[in-house]
């Protein structure tokens, strides 16, 4: 879902999808472990923004 734009998905399962005014996030669920690992790297890049 997008307050901004259309969106649409088709043959798509088990996904996180996070959207702020600055960025958006989509994973499978098996992958939101993962999610971490962005979070360090946009620490490490001073992308602070982002988080």
């Amino acid at each position: 879902f997008s307050p901004k734009k259309f969106t649409a998905a088709i043959g798509v399962h088990n996904l996180i999808v996070i959207e702020t005014e600055e960025a958006l996030l989509i994973c499978n669920r098996k992958n939101s472990q993962d999610v971490k690992s962005i979070v360090d790297s946009l620490k490490i890049n001073d992308r602070k923004e982002l988080l």
